[in-house]
């Protein structure tokens, strides 16, 4: 197959070494050879693939010396992927200079340590992306960000997460890069620059999560940044109220959870936000209604306010949200009747009230979410009986749900989840929880009866009669 220009093999369960005939094919421009089993070093007959334009070779297991050499001689070289292997060594990003025609570079998460200041290099190429996510960048020169960044004005994404960088975020960082900014699990420190000359961001995507940032996020962020689909500014020190975001029309993953962020929630939006689908406040200082008055968010799937100090549910504008599937208002404030408080949510599949001061029945139509999968109303103040309807549910009698071999099971914050031994998937784990609260009567028969159940809890409660049959 002498003239054979393209081959992909990707997402296979390929082990083994490559073989060197591959070497022999000169005409490659194409080499995907991703998501398999591979494993050893690369040969140095990799070399002579001098009409190589893109080369793939992430998500493997291949290890020894990385060979930036190797690779600093694919002259025609536009896209290169060696991401999610297990090659070593220090290496100078320098060895790409002269790669001109470079147009995205993936080198992270290997056990590499990546030089970008010495010694001085001037690259000849301008990137459209780079991700050097968890590559201990410039760990003998000051953790700093790589300097040559700056002269890359085409970069749509740029990754250079968990690299313990240390210092401030410049702001033409905010405008160079037009898509993505992944920043996450660093050192940086300071305020962001929301603000710079008159012009607006393009950024899609923007991780600042896992930092020591500090201060305020701008009241005129949906102004800077009104292209976001995706925010994160989880696990810093921000403060100060969240601002209004209805104008951030594409806005669809908010994490601003873990801060020290007070006020109301999302006080400023009164308009609809159709595209929020994630919403994640937890471990904060929020207060008032758990949602806006007048809010609109009739895609929003996910909402996480556990760790606050909420204290209405405000049902009305929860009864607009049709499409949540996850609720958590864990330890927080929240009191009054449940039954009034909570309405219907028709696709709902985790509803986590735990450690709150809600009282009256459980209501009836939550043996109308056949989806649910999680109910956890522990350590409230609920009265009356267990609903025997609940027993109904569809999803807690399905055995297959029950217990796996292959996986293994932890709380993820306030919720129990599996996760895969082989494939590494997370899957929600069917529990009810009811404990200390103030039920009476009998434990309903029908309650025995589901198949699917991981984890029941009813104990402190006043319940009387017999343990019905398992």
């Amino acid at each position: 197959m002498q003239s054979l220009s393209i081959l992909n093999l990707a997402w296979n369960s390929l082990q083994g070494q490559i073989s060197r005939c591959l070497c022999e094919i000169n005409s490659f421009m194409d080499l995907d050879l991703s998501h398999n089993q591979l494993h050893g070093d690369i040969d140095t007959c990799f070399s002579n693939m001098s009409s190589l334009e893109k080369l793939d070779i992430s998500a493997n297991s291949f290890n020894g010396t990385f060979p930036s050499l190797l690779f600093s001689n694919l002259t025609n070289i536009e896209f290169l992927f060696a991401n999610l292997n297990d090659f070593t060594g220090r290496i100078s990003l320098s060895s790409f200079a002269n790669l001109s025609k470079l147009n995205f570079l993936d080198l992270s998460y290997n056990d590499l340590e990546v030089e970008t200041e010495s010694p001085f290099w001037l690259p000849s190429f301008n990137l459209h992306g780079l991700h050097l996510g968890g590559c201990n960048l410039n760990s003998h020169s000051g953790n700093k960000i790589p300097s040559f960044i700056s002269t890359q004005y085409l970069l749509g994404s740029l990754d250079l997460s968990y690299n313990s960088l240390i210092g401030s975020i410049p702001s033409w960082m905010l405008y160079n890069v037009t898509s993505e900014l992944w920043l996450g699990g660093n050192n940086f420190s300071g305020s962001l620059p929301w603000f710079s000359g008159n012009s607006s961001s393009n950024l899609a995507v923007l991780d600042i999560s896992e930092n020591k940032f500090h201060g305020t996020i701008s009241p005129n962020i949906n102004w800077i940044l009104p292209k976001l689909y995706k925010f994160n500014a989880s696990l810093n020190y921000f403060e100060g109220s969240i601002p209004p975001l209805d104008g951030m029309r594409r806005l669809s993953i908010l994490d601003l959870s873990s801060n020290g962020l007070d006020g109301e929630v999302l006080i400023g939006v009164t308009g609809n936000m159709t595209s929020l689908q994630y919403m994640d406040l937890s471990l904060n200082k929020l207060h008032g209604g758990i949602l806006p008055k007048n809010s609109s968010m009739p895609n929003l799937m996910w909402l996480d306010l556990r760790h606050n100090m909420l204290s209405k549910m405000n049902p009305d504008n929860l009864f607009k949200c049709s499409s949540l599937r996850f609720l958590n208002v864990a330890k927080n404030d929240l009191s009054g009747e449940l039954s009034t408080q909570l309405p219907h949510l028709p696709v709902l599949m985790v509803l986590v009230l735990r450690q709150n001061h809600l009282r009256g029945k459980i209501p009836e139509h939550l043996c109308q979410s056949n989806q649910m999968t999680i109910l956890d109303l522990s350590e409230n103040n609920l009265s009356h009986c267990i609903p025997s309807c609940l027993a109904n549910i569809a999803s807690w009698n399905d055995v297959s749900r029950g217990i796996s071999v292959t996986a293994y099971y932890k709380w993820q914050g306030d919720v129990l989840v599996a996760k895969n031994i082989r494939t590494n998937a997370i899957s929600l784990l069917p529990v009810i929880d009811l404990s200390s609260n103030q039920l009476t009567g009998d434990i309903p028969t029908q309650i025995g009866n589901l198949r699917g159940i991981l984890v029941l809890n009813l104990s402190n409660n006043l319940l009387t009669g017999q343990i019905p049959p398992i």
